[in-house]
Parts: C-alpha cells; structure tokens; sequence
C-alpha cells in the first residue's frame, strides 16, 4: 500500500509539472507574436488580479479606489469564495472568477499582477490566455509585456503599488491606505448594540483565529486571555470566530465575552469600527483595523512566503497605533512558527500597562 501510494503521489507531481510546462510554453507563444508596443496613454480598462486572501482584497482597496479616482474602469480577478466582498464593501467596476470555467467576454487594456510568479502560476497563464489583454504587467515574472524586478524583502506590498502608480504616471500625495464601504444599515445596528453592552467598559474586540490552525490561538491561551482581562472590571470583550471555533471555549469562560449576533463579515467590520481594541492573529482584521486606525495589537509567527519574503514586514499593520508581537521559534518556513506556543500574557500585559497610563492622564 506505502508503495502505491509513493507512485501516485509520483504520478501527481509529474501531471501537474507537464500541466506547467505546457501551458507556460503557450503562454511563451502568445507572447511572441502579440502587440509589443508600450503605450499608458491608450489604457482605460484595468484588470487587478487579487490574491486568494480576503486580507489581500483590502489591501488592494485603496490602489483600487484611486486608480477609479483617475478614472480608470477597474475589474477584479478573484477567487469565488472572495468574490463577495468586491459586490458588497469594495467598489469596483466588475469582478471576475478566476477558475478554469470562467467566460471572459470583454476586452482589457492592461492586466496588472501584483504578486510575484510562483503565486499561482497555473491560474495565472490559464486566465492570461483566455483574456489575451492588450499590455500585461507583473513583478518577477516573463509571463508578461512588462517585468518589474521587485526584491524588497522586508518592505510593505502596498509599495508593489506605489511602484505601479509610476507606471501609470499617477501622483499619490500620501501611503496608499485601505478603504472599505461598509453597509450603513449593519453599522448603525452594530452600534446600537455595542452602545448597549459597553456600560462604560472598553471594547475589546479578541480575533484569536486565522485561516490555519499553525496561525491561531488554543483554546487555552484564549481562556487565560478571557480570565486575565476579566479580573478588572475595565473592559468587555468581544470574540469573533465561527460558532465551532467559539464553541470549543470552555463553559467557565464562555460567560467572559459576547459574539456578534449579526453573523456577517459586514458586521464583524463594524464591531472593529466601535472598539477601543482589538487583538488579532488575522491580518484580514489588521488591515480592517487600520481602515478605522484602531488601536491594535498583532501577533505575527515568522512566516516566510515563497521563500523571500518576510510576512512579518510584508503584511504587517502599517500604522501607528498597531504594536506587533512576534512568536519566539522563527522557523522562518511557509506556515510559520506554531503561534499556540506563544505566551499570551504578554499581550495582556501591554494591554493593561496601556489602559493604566490612560487612566492615570485621565485622573
């Protein structure tokens, strides 16, 4: 049985690696005989691939929003199960579904990749050829008309866009910070409803889960943070997470915090928006924090992303008020360090050094 399943894992690997070779080698044809000529002047339907994270969309929001302000008409290319945040809290102009079965029926003038060409790469060629847009742009790649040669290891992504806006000769006159367009009528309900558990407490706004469970917070670790912060009587919290996820939470510390009973992302944003605090392992939420520019605390655990580039520095908070822990393994792999094994009580710490100070300026 070890030995048959050896030669299929064999057989997988060999599949996918003339997959890649043949839709690389027609990608390289395409490339020969299509239109060389570069010319910005003539662009006015911009196609944005977005990476496969929600995270990756509202990072995108704001060079989606001042490319639209230039009156560029922008189009999104995006995973499915991502498509609705792009219908609901981000404005663009149309968005398309990067798989396979996908119709694309327009014309593009420009397709922009803002990721590097190990991301991907099959999804990319595939939709490449199928839009067969009039320019293409990416970093680190021969996939496209124009190549940018990017190795800013431990800088910020949203500098891959302020190199791009050079491209496209637009003058930014500050960082390039996400923009979210949240549904009145869920804020106004999230408000009431904070204004109503608060009683003159802080809000604390606790997203101990990420995508992946190396990424996330045990339950122990959440129940000690729920204890610790519950021995004053200075904040409440609030915990974000899927009902499996917040029904592992013991019944002596489920009665330490409260869940939003509106149940959407729309409403999670909302929660961040009126809390005094929020701590998070999910850059999805750090980046929706500093939409709000919230005082945030991030724990980050040393991922390394196709081998380069530092997530700690890459997708990090980018403000101010955000103050970053790092996990203490450095593994410096793919997923990361295992954030379980971080101790938590240094957050906690820092959270009450924080309030402490605030009230002694107060008294």
């Amino acid at each position: 049985m070890h030995i048959i399943s050896t030669l299929k894992k064999i057989n997988k690997k060999r599949n996918l690696a003339q997959r890649l070779f043949f839709l690389n080698f027609r990608a390289k044809i395409f490339n020969i005989f299509r239109r060389k000529k570069i010319n910005f002047e003539t662009v006015n339907k911009i196609a944005l691939w977005v990476g496969k994270g929600l995270g990756d969309a509202v990072l995108a929001s704001g060079f989606i929003s001042t490319l639209r302000t230039a009156g560029y008409e922008v189009v999104v290319l995006t995973d499915k199960k991502n498509s609705f945040i792009f219908e609901n809290l981000i404005e663009v102009d149309d968005v398309i579904i990067s798989d396979k079965d996908s119709n694309i029926e327009n014309q593009y003038d420009l397709l922009i990749d803002p990721y590097d060409s190990s991301h991907k790469v099959a999804s990319k060629i595939r939709m490449l050829l199928k839009m067969k847009p009039k320019l293409s742009m990416g970093f680190n790649s021969n996939l496209y008309d124009i190549n940018i040669p990017y190795f800013e290891y431990n800088s910020h992504f949203t500098e891959r866009y302020e190199k791009l806006f050079t491209f496209l000769n637009i003058e930014i006159q500050k960082s390039i910070e996400p923009i979210i367009n949240n549904q009145v009528e869920v804020e106004n309900k999230v408000k009431g409803w904070i204004q109503n558990i608060a009683n003159g407490k802080k809000i604390i706004t606790f997203c101990p889960f990420a995508s992946r469970e190396i990424r996330s917070f045990s339950v122990k670790q959440c129940e000690i943070f729920l204890n610790e912060l519950s021995k004053t009587d200075s904040f409440k919290i609030i915990m974000l997470g899927s009902a499996e996820q917040l029904a592992q939470i013991s019944e002596n510390s489920s009665n330490l915090f409260v869940t939003d009973p509106f149940c959407s992302l729309a409403s999670a944003i909302a929660i961040i928006k009126y809390s005094n605090i929020v701590v998070s392992v999910d850059t999805l939420f750090v980046h929706i924090s500093r939409v709000y520019n919230k005082k945030l605390y991030a724990l980050y655990n040393n991922r390394v992303i196709d081998g380069f580039y530092e997530n700690n520095f890459v997708f990090s908070p980018g403000y101010e008020k955000a103050i970053q822990f790092f996990t203490d393994e450095y593994t410096t792999t793919a997923l990361g360090d295992d954030v379980s094994k971080f101790d938590i009580n240094k957050i906690i710490a820092a959270i009450n050094t924080e309030s402490n100070n605030m009230e002694n300026i107060n008294k």
